[in-house]
């Protein structure tokens, strides 16, 4: 949490689906990680990141490496390594809004996902 109030971020309680989304798009940046080393962060893909992508937001990620990984492939946020770096990313909105516009026109939703996940399955399964 300390990462989060040095950055001036906010939490919410948990929320439907539908209502997450739409705040959401309340906000400037989705975080993924944590500034302490943890191999929870290390392999995974939380859903909050497609959760984010999908309401728009570029992603900060700290000390995630799939995460840090994917959203640089996809010019989908920014990594950084320090409280200094995020607070700076943090409120840089050019920068912001260079990394939403790359989202933008994109489709992140979890729909879309399994969409080309099976469908990606059912070609290779019958050679079409």
């Amino acid at each position: 949490n300390k990462a989060y109030r040095f950055a001036g971020a906010m939490t919410n309680p948990m929320l439907p689906f539908g209502d997450m989304m739409r705040e959401l798009t309340r906000y400037s940046w989705g975080f993924c990680g944590h500034p302490d080393v943890h191999m929870q962060w290390q392999k995974s893909m939380p859903n909050k990141l497609f959760e984010y992508l999908a309401a728009g937001l570029p992603v900060i990620a700290w000390n995630c490496a799939e995460v840090e990984e994917f959203i640089t492939r996809h010019g989908a946020g920014v990594v950084v390594n320090s409280y200094e770096e995020l607070k700076f990313i943090f409120n840089n909105l050019d920068l912001r809004n260079r990394f939403a516009e790359n989202i933008r026109g994109s489709n992140f939703s979890m729909d879309a996902s399994i969409y080309r996940l099976v469908n990606n399955i059912y070609y290779k399964v019958l050679n079409v």
